[in-house]
C-alpha cells in the first residue's frame, strides 16, 4: 500500500501486469507437459513455454479461457432473481480479484474463483435459453472492453514469453 501511494504514476503499469500474470497461462499447469522428461528445472517460464508446441501451450490455457469469458459475460448480466445469490456470486471473484491485484498476483492464485466463473456461465447460458431481454448498452461495452483485455493480454503473454527465452544449463 505504501508503494501504491508514494508512486502513483507507476502503478498502473503494475497493475497492468499482475492482471496478466493473473489471467496468464499457469506454469505448473505447462510443467505437467515438459518435453524434456526429468529436466533439472528451468531458468524462467520463458523457457519452459519456448520448449512446449505452442498448440499445446493454447491447448492448456484454452479451458480457463472459454470459463473466464463464459464466466465474465454471466456475471454481467443484470440479476433476475436471487439477488443475494448473485451479490455474493459477484462480489467474491472481484473481492478476490481485487485483494490480489494490490498485493500479489500470481496464475495459480485464481483457481479459487474459478468455480464460480462457472457458476456465472451457466447463469448466463440459463439466462440466454429462457429468451433473456434487457442487457444495457454500458454492460455490452464493459464485455467487449474485458474481453478484447484478456484476448490481448494472452496475445501479449505468448509473445513475451516466445522472446524471453533462456539458454538451459
Amino acid at each position: 500500500m505504501r508503494f501504491i501511494t508514494s508512486h502513483p504514476e507507476e502503478y498502473p503499469l503494475l497493475l497492468a501486469k499482475k492482471w496478466a500474470h493473473f489471467f496468464a497461462t499457469d506454469y505448473w499447469l505447462a510443467l505437467s507437459v515438459d518435453p524434456i522428461p526429468n529436466s533439472k528445472g528451468y531458468p524462467n517460464a520463458a523457457t519452459l513455454f519456448s520448449r512446449i508446441n505452442p498448440w499445446i501451450t493454447w491447448g492448456i490455457q484454452l479451458p480457463f479461457m472459454i470459463v473466464l469469458l463464459a464466466g465474465t459475460f454471466g456475471l454481467l448480466i443484470p440479476e433476475a432473481r436471487d439477488k443475494r445469490l448473485a451479490f455474493i456470486m459477484k462480489a467474491v471473484p472481484l473481492y478476490w480479484l481485487a485483494a490480489h491485484l494490490i498485493y500479489f498476483a500470481n496464475a495459480r492464485h485464481r483457481f479459487p474463483i474459478v468455480p464460480l466463473l462457472m457458476l456465472g456461465a451457466a447463469y448466463g447460458w440459463q439466462m440466454r435459453r429462457e429468451g433473456w431481454r434487457g442487457w444495457p448498452s454500458w454492460r455490452s461495452a464493459l464485455l467487449v472492453v474485458l474481453i478484447t483485455v484478456f484476448v490481448a493480454g494472452w496475445i501479449a503473454e505468448y509473445a513475451t514469453l516466445r522472446m524471453k527465452t533462456l539458454p538451459l544449463p
